[in-house]
């Protein structure tokens, strides 16, 4: 990813850098065809890469969740071990068949105090592991014994499975809360083909080939376990994202099944009106280049968000008291862990009018252990230490254990989804050069207001202005000293006109305003306001040259409930011609 855009960065630099005489060249047909050729050829495949992309990051976010839902399993068996100091094979086995019910890619459980495989669940098929003793595996000790040394789960595999197919190893250590002595470890095995059938790795109808390398968590040093290969060599161009694991990490690559296309399909339409695109040509180009750094961008936040698999994991009772707060809660709530075990987890972190809820759903969970926040992914405000409240995503599992029901919650902080979301939405309503409301935002913003105006039988006024022989200015200074006129008008039209009023452009140097609650009068005179500002404006292009534009604007009121916005901004348009008609830089009403 970082090469393409090096390779798009410098290609772009390269067109703006092009000296006259080049330019000169390229107003031949042939030549300005192969040129904006090669543009919708960087554009198409950006696109797919994109495309490409979002598909894999959705595809990394299910198999990531289905495999941290297996290790919260083991997580809570090891955290209920740890504060129980021991369990009996009954209530091994007991607990084992719930924490089983929860998953149905974990093949079994299994306890090793002291590193000798004391039970297993299901017994049936796994006899022959009972007390193995892990320092006596070469094949497996060194595993097992990171578990001890790092104090943190260990993920490996994939390893062939005797009942068939492939299967991942989870073995998270135990370290009893008592004394923080060392007691053992409980381990798991994960079907690896249901993890990728659940993330549709292998999906008949999958658009992608997958491959995914990394054994035994060694990310892109380790070997691929699945897919081709050869979908990793940089002759493929392959899309590749990082998958966490505890110690470790995965690479998965992906590729369209029918290739990078390099031809866009726009080819036939360029060779027609390739001519005629010519003037607007270079301001395109530079405009292009923009859009793909901040395609690039995006891709590569959407990237880091699916790649962060490290969630707080708590755990409570049915009452609510904390019994499991992992170091990432410590990170996002600001409670060590000896502070929030034993505390009530709502009057942590969540906000005090969002409590009664909590406490009211926490009595159905103790009846029942139901409850409308379990079995799916939900979004809460939470609340750090400091007071600060922040978006929070979260996702909880439940299992029963001596009559008593417990929760394991998993949540991720979302603060910077929520933040691209929104900076997306705004960049879809604003035009990129002006920085006022796009055509089709300002035309929604127009319907709504008009609408209102209607119902309410409020008046309304339609503004269309054009600037004054614009073109005369990109012919003799150049499309950068057009481009900095429209930006001036833009800061105009927003210092005189009303928050209230919606100001867009519609294309070129023509714009529009809507303004609300605004009758003839009034309306004449804001724009008239306007017209003598930009006047009065005065740019700087450089080289001691001076710029002074004036605008001509046509000007129409609401006059019945039967009104349409395209029926008034023909009126607009039709008033906006008079003034050009009658010698410009002048408001004219109809």
């Amino acid at each position: 990813m970082n090469k393409l855009f090096l390779k798009m960065k410098t290609s772009w630099q390269a067109y703006g850098n092009i000296n006259w005489a080049f330019v000169i060249l390229l107003l031949t047909v042939m030549g300005f065809d192969l040129f904006l050729n090669r543009i919708f050829n960087y554009k198409y495949a950006a696109e797919q890469r994109a495309e490409v992309t979002v598909a894999l990051s959705n595809l990394t976010a299910r198999l990531v969740e289905s495999i941290n839902s297996n290790l919260f399993i083991v997580y809570g068996m090891g955290a209920y071990i740890a504060n129980s100091h021991d369990v009996t094979q009954d209530e091994f086995i007991g607990m084992s068949k719930t924490l089983l019910r929860q998953s149905t890619t974990l093949l079994n459980i299994a306890i090793a105090p002291g590193f000798v495989i004391k039970w297993v669940y299901p017994y049936s098929g796994n006899e022959k592991i009972i007390g193995l003793d892990y320092r006596k595996l070469p094949d497996q000790w060194e595993q097992a014994r990171k578990t001890q040394t790092t104090g943190s789960m260990v993920i490996a595999g994939p390893i062939k499975l005797i009942q068939g197919g492939m299967g991942l190893v989870a073995r998270a250590p135990v370290f009893l809360e008592k004394d923080h002595s060392f007691w053992g470890i409980v381990s798991s095995v994960m079907d690896l083909d249901k993890l990728l059938a659940y993330a549709e790795v292998n999906k008949s109808g999958n658009a992608l080939k997958i491959a995914i390398r990394g054994k035994d968590g060694l990310g892109a040093e380790g070997e691929i376990f699945e897919g081709e290969g050869g979908i990793f060599s940089q002759s493929e161009k392959p899309v590749k994202q990082e998958i966490k694991l505890p110690l470790g990490s995965w690479e998965i690559a992906a590729v369209p099944k029918a290739g990078w296309r390099v031809s866009n399909p726009y080819h036939l339409k360029i060779h027609l009106l390739s001519f005629l695109l010519f003037l607007i040509a270079v301001s395109a180009l530079l405009n292009r280049s923009r859009h793909k750094q901040a395609l690039v961008e995006r891709n590569e936040r959407l990237q880091s968000m699916a790649a962060a698999s490290h969630d707080a994991l708590i755990m409570i009772n049915s009452e609510s008291v904390v019994m499991l707060w992992n170091h990432a809660a410590e990170n996002m709530f600001g409670y060590t862990s000896e502070e929030a075990i034993g505390m009530d987890m709502h009057k942590l972190i969540c906000r005090e009018e969002d409590r009664d809820y909590a406490r009211a759903g926490m009595k159905r969970f103790a009846d029942a252990g139901t409850g409308p926040v379990l079995g799916c992914i939900m979004e809460m405000v939470g609340v750090r230490r400091s007071g600060e409240t922040f978006p929070v995503e979260r996702s909880v599992a439940s299992f029963k254990h001596r009559g008593k029901w417990y929760a394991i919650g998993s949540l991720r902080d979302i603060t910077a989804r929520k933040n691209n979301e929104e900076k997306l939405i705004e960049l879809s309503r604003t035009d990129f050069l002006t920085g006022l409301a796009n055509r089709r935002y300002l035309l929604e913003q127009a319907q709504l207001i008009l609408a209102q105006a209607c119902r309410y039988a409020r008046p309304c006024s339609v503004m269309m202005f054009d600037l004054d022989h614009f073109k005369d200015i990109n012919d003799t200074y150049g499309h950068d000293a057009g481009d900095k006129v429209l930006q001036m008008v833009a800061m105009v039209v927003k210092r005189t006109l009303r928050q209230t009023d919606v100001v867009g452009r519609i294309g070129g140097e023509e714009f529009m305003a809507i303004l609300p609650e605004t009758g003839n009068s009034f309306a004449e005179s804001a724009a008239e306001r306007f017209r003598i500002a930009l006047a009065d404006e005065v740019l700087n292009i450089g080289l001691e040259i001076a710029v002074k534009v004036t605008v001509s604007i046509g000007l129409t009121h609401r006059m019945s409930n039967d009104a349409t916005i395209e029926s008034l901004m023909k009126l607009a348009d039709e008033a906006l011609y008079k003034a050009k008609n009658q010698g410009r830089n002048r408001v004219c009403v109809i």
